[in-house]
């Protein structure tokens, strides 16, 4: 229960930041409408995991784990090789967003994957690491294509 407060307190603050986009309505839209399938996937996987009624301390042991059940479920992780690539990161987030901001999109929703080295990320790691880094990296992103500050 804990734990879900929390996420629906940092859900809510995304979504208020996302509404205050001074860019085009339509590309607040777009966006508002990424970020909202990012964190619905997350608490359905944080549901999943059973890590609802677990202490913060519990909770961020599995953080890692959470993020990469989100970008899996959100699209971001090829089907084949389990890997967050640019291809899926295209479809999930560049392809959707307002076509005048594609270009900003593609340079900061990619340099994420660089920066993070997503390409290096193992799938088979029972801890996840670096998916957490890589989640969050494209959600900033995405909040700031439209001109949106990163909220967190």
């Amino acid at each position: 229960m804990r734990t879900t407060f929390v996420f629906v307190l940092v859900l809510v603050c995304v979504l208020e930041g996302l509404c205050n986009v001074h860019g085009p309505p339509e590309c607040k839209l777009k966006a508002k409408q990424i970020m909202k399938k990012v964190m619905k996937v997350q608490l359905q996987c944080s549901r999943d995991m059973m890590l609802h009624d677990k202490t913060y301390e519990e909770y961020m042991k599995h953080v890692e784990c959470l993020s990469k059940c989100a970008l899996l479920k959100a699209g971001f992780i090829h089907d084949e090789t389990a890997k967050v690539t640019e291809d899926t990161v295209r479809k999930a987030v560049i392809e959707k967003v307002h076509p005048e901001y594609k270009d900003k999109a593609e340079q900061t929703v990619i340099k994420c994957l660089q920066d993070h080295k997503a390409h290096d990320l193992d799938p088979a790691d029972p801890a996840c690491a670096g998916y957490r880094d890589v989640k969050q990296c494209i959600i900033d992103a995405t909040a700031d294509i439209c001109g949106v500050a990163p909220i967190f």
